[in-house]
């Protein structure tokens, strides 16, 4: 059953930030708050803008989401190209009004049991574990982990995708980067998330 617009209230866009990979390659991460208990959206397109100190465009990146029922969700897009020029601000938008439908069945039950930060100095890694609690198989479930320093500022994101966890049960993940944080790690956010349509 889809909405009207006027029976939803608007998302918002938390904040957008891209984090540099290596020299040249950049990842980007929006984070977005849904907060309706009972509308999602499927196949909503958007856009990440990379924009260096003197506001001209570096690389533009398009893609199509979901958005879950009453969520903060994190929207991800990795090894964006940007050459010899360094981004300094990053834009997201959603490039359509989301199609609303009343979602009776959320997906529910995806905990992060724990999460673990090592070889922060050099090649960092979080190992985490992804527990299902539900009663039902889940697929295809994303899961991003953003790391903050002291002043609760993103300084890196990295995604990784996990094509089935069982009912009642649990599996350790691993994310890691090629180079140190540019600051010192203060929090650890690890979002899972599937789509609520199967």
């Amino acid at each position: 059953m889809f909405l009207h617009s006027s029976q939803v209230q608007n998302i918002a866009i938390l904040w957008s930030r891209s984090f540099k990979v290596i020299p040249g390659l950049y990842n980007a991460v929006a984070q977005i708050d849904n907060p309706n208990f009972q509308a999602g959206a499927i196949g909503v397109q958007y856009s990440f803008k990379l924009f260096d100190e003197r506001n001209l465009l570096i690389a533009e990146r398009k893609g199509t989401t979901y958005i879950s029922p009453n969520k903060v969700i994190s929207v991800f897009e990795g090894g964006i190209e940007t050459g010899e020029r360094i981004p300094v601000r990053t834009f997201f938008e959603f490039l359509e009004e989301p199609e609303w439908e009343r979602v009776n069945s959320p997906v529910e039950g995806l905990e992060v049991e724990s999460r673990v930060l090592s070889n922060e100095g050099l090649s960092p890694r979080i190992d985490a574990v992804i527990l299902n609690q539900s009663f039902k198989d889940i697929f295809d479930i994303e899961v991003i982990a953003t790391i903050f320093n002291a002043e609760d500022v993103a300084i890196a994101s990295s995604r990784t995708v996990i094509n089935v966890l069982p009912k009642q049960s649990s599996q350790s993940i691993v994310f890691t980067w090629p180079q140190k944080f540019s600051s010192t790690a203060s929090r650890i956010e690890i979002i899972p998330r599937a789509s609520f349509r199967e």
